[in-house]
């Protein structure tokens, strides 16, 4: 059977501007994007008004962020932004673009996500797909620039991937 609502959501630090831009005047997806707020982080868009256009309007959501927020920063917001828009849209697939440039020991940002909050993050993802999609997920690593963490947080991100009861 195919996928009739994809769900995408951008974790990286920077906002997905063409990702939004491609799809925000389609209803049949819905993009999330949570990264640090635009006045401090290029390409300076991504900011909570912008909803979609058109037939799309409504099946956008930004959640920007304050440098120097982090794990339980992004636990509320995303209970308050991506859980209940997606019990709404309920995705028959879930895109994730996956970027760790968030972390906190990651000189280009002024997030501070720990590892175990990546770990969080995506553990939730997983079950928004197990709920909705019928654990249909698929996720595309964008990296990040600690050289010292990448490594260990591209590793916990496969590992919860191929541990997850999804099926």
């Amino acid at each position: 059977e195919g996928a009739n609502r994809l769900a995408i959501i951008d974790l990286d630090l920077h906002h997905g501007n063409g990702t939004q831009h491609i799809f925000e005047k389609d209803a049949s997806v819905f993009y999330y994007s949570i990264h640090q707020h635009p006045s401090f982080a290029y390409p300076g868009t991504g900011r909570e008004f912008e909803k979609g256009s058109v037939d799309g309007y409504g099946f956008t959501k930004n959640t920007p962020v304050l440098p120097g927020q982090g794990d339980e920063d992004y636990r509320h917001y995303l209970k308050r932004d991506l859980i209940p828009a997606f019990d709404h849209f309920k995705p028959d697939m879930i895109l994730v673009s996956t970027g760790f440039d968030g972390h906190m020991d990651d000189d280009m940002s002024g997030i501070k996500l720990s590892t175990a909050g990546f770990s969080w993050i995506m553990e939730r993802i997983v079950e928004l797909a197990r709920a909705h999609a019928r654990g249909r997920i698929i996720s595309v690593l964008e990296g990040g620039y600690s050289l010292e963490r990448l490594p260990e947080l591209a590793a916990n991100h496969v590992n919860i991937l191929l541990n997850a009861d999804v099926g």
